[in-house]
């Protein structure tokens, strides 16, 4: 039964929400990121013992998209909520969320502090789906 627990966890989770993917090498526990993977002794091993490596996947853009629309409306400040929620609406709702984001300090870690749940459950399902829903 797979667990993975802690930094590791972390670090899966961090690659994930930056939009790239990474494997788990069940025999040391480490966390192989796209850039390791251009690298002979890490193509080999990989090659060499598929069945250790775990992989791991962001979700596509438009899941980004429907995570920030189900954060607006967790937004504090009313009329900031009521904004965001009208801007997510338009053309480009991306472009407009990053500027909100910035902009706002509170709302700013209110973000990160989402997001990162959201991507810890994302890993912790792809375990799930692993281990057969054990």
């Amino acid at each position: 039964m797979l667990t993975i627990h802690g930094n590791t966890k972390l670090a899966i989770t961090q690659e994930l929400a930056v939009g790239r993917k990474c494997y788990y090498n069940t025999a040391d526990e480490s966390v192989i990121v796209e850039d390791d993977l251009a690298v002979e002794a890490t193509k080999k091993a990989m090659k060499e013992h598929p069945e250790q490596y775990i992989l791991f996947t962001p979700p596509a853009d438009t899941t980004e998209l429907e995570l920030v629309k189900s954060f607006a409306p967790k937004v504090k400040n009313a009329e900031e909520k009521r904004h965001l929620i009208f801007a997510l609406k338009r053309d480009n709702p991306m472009a407009y969320f990053k500027n909100f984001i910035n902009k706002f300090s509170d709302e700013r870690n209110a973000w990160f502090v989402f997001k990162k749940k959201h991507f810890v459950e994302m890993v912790d399902k792809r375990i799930e789906e692993i281990n057969g829903g054990k």
